[in-house]
């Protein structure tokens, strides 16, 4: 159950859509691994930043708001198919 400091941290806005999830993927063109930033993310994906929540590296999932849940969640692509991620 999400505290309430997360609750304030994280309070539900009409306006975010998404959530971007950062983290590694194995690069299927150069077979390394990489750090995809959130901002990255929302580059990749074609998504206006100021419509997302960022999931920090290794959240705990007890600390993510309740409310995220029924929003698009965003990773890194091993393919890097991106775009096509946010279609509803």
């Amino acid at each position: 159950m999400p505290s309430e400091d997360v609750k304030r941290r994280f309070p539900p806005c009409p306006e975010k859509r998404y959530v971007l999830c950062p983290g590694y993927v194995k690069s299927k063109t150069d077979g390394q691994e990489h750090f995809i930033t959130a901002g990255q993310l929302a580059h990749l994906h074609g998504v206006n930043p100021a419509e997302c929540y960022v999931r920090t590296w290794g959240m705990d999932p007890d600390l993510v708001p309740k409310h995220w849940e029924k929003l698009k969640h965003l990773y890194p692509s091993y393919h890097g198919l991106y775009r096509d991620a946010v279609k509803d």
